[in-house]
């Protein structure tokens, strides 16, 4: 059997972050991501494999930035070690199985052949990749159930004529749900290349690039209005775009906003009152939201 190069960070973080940060590596690109304990009981090693393709040095920066963007120390500066196992090609794949978002999404990996959906169930196909957002983390399944929530009380005429903003869209899973449970088109936005070409590619791969536009364009650029707009980004960045979060809501949108620690939710629900009032938008409040572990995820509405 060929030998296959891989890749694996070693991160040591303190135990109450770790089923977090491990969940943030891979939905940032890790293919895995294994707790180990470690003598001091306060932190846990986070063990991150990845393709033996992936930039070392390019890694290690996205894991630090990731971790001083959520506040977590790192203990000891991070280890990248190059392995080489015959059996990694295959063995990764473990990580990864049909995956329930919600109600009636399922995420499937593209080499899985013998899943049977259930009745009612949207499938979306896609792999684990360099970009953020295939459902493992917590914020992104919360995002998906108040998003599916709003979009499965619409009729079925209704949804056809929604039009859905995912705003930061990674791989372009929130979109892509949106349009397999109905609606009619999706425009997904994010600042990074790679997660823009991420997808697109997995918008071909389930054969939805008709209705869904994915660019690599600034939301303040975008000109027209929607009915459902989606951020699952990190609480400052939404508190820096809540203006332009508020003001690209058609009349009676709903606004969904996820990334954000229980810490900082009322920050972020200050802001986008704040917004509403300088638009003139008095009748967007807070309707409903999730909680998993120390991740909120909030929907504004009329």
């Amino acid at each position: 059997m060929a030998v296959t190069p891989w890749m694996e960070l070693e991160l040591e973080v303190p135990v109450e972050s770790a089923d977090d940060i491990a969940g943030l590596l891979v939905d940032a690109g890790a293919l895995g991501a294994e707790l180990r304990t470690t003598p001091d009981r306060a932190h846990q090693l986070i063990v991150a494999s990845y393709e033996g393709a992936t930039d070392p040095a390019a890694a290690a920066v996205a894991a630090r930035a990731l971790l001083a963007n959520f506040g977590v120390p790192l203990r000891h500066d991070i280890v990248v070690r190059q392995r080489e196992d015959g059996e990694w090609a295959v063995r990764w794949k473990d990580y990864f199985a049909p995956l329930q978002l919600g109600r009636h999404l399922w995420v499937v990996p593209t080499w899985v052949d013998d899943f049977r959906p259930p009745a009612m169930a949207r499938v979306v196909r896609m792999d684990p990749g360099m970009a953020f957002g295939t459902g493992q983390h917590a914020s992104t399944a919360m995002t998906w159930e108040l998003l599916e929530e709003s979009l499965i009380r619409l009729s079925p005429a209704e949804r056809v004529g929604a039009h859905v903003l995912d705003v930061g869209c990674g791989t372009g899973v929130l979109a892509m749900g949106a349009v397999a449970l109905g609606a009619g088109r999706a425009t997904a936005i994010d600042n990074d290349p790679i997660a823009v070409q991420v997808a697109i590619d997995n918008a071909l791969v389930n054969g939805l690039q008709a209705a869904i536009e994915v660019l690599a364009t600034p939301l303040e650029r975008l000109q027209q209005r929607f009915a459902h707009v989606v951020a699952n980004i990190l609480a400052p960045t939404i508190i820096e775009m809540a203006t332009d979060l508020v003001e690209h809501l058609s009349p009676r949108g709903q606004l969904y906003l996820s990334g954000i620690l229980a810490a900082e939710r009322d920050e972020v629900t200050t802001a986008i009152r704040a917004a509403t009032h300088r638009l003139g938008r008095g009748d967007l409040a807070l309707r409903s939201e999730r909680q998993r572990e120390d991740w909120v995820a909030l929907a504004f509405g009329p």
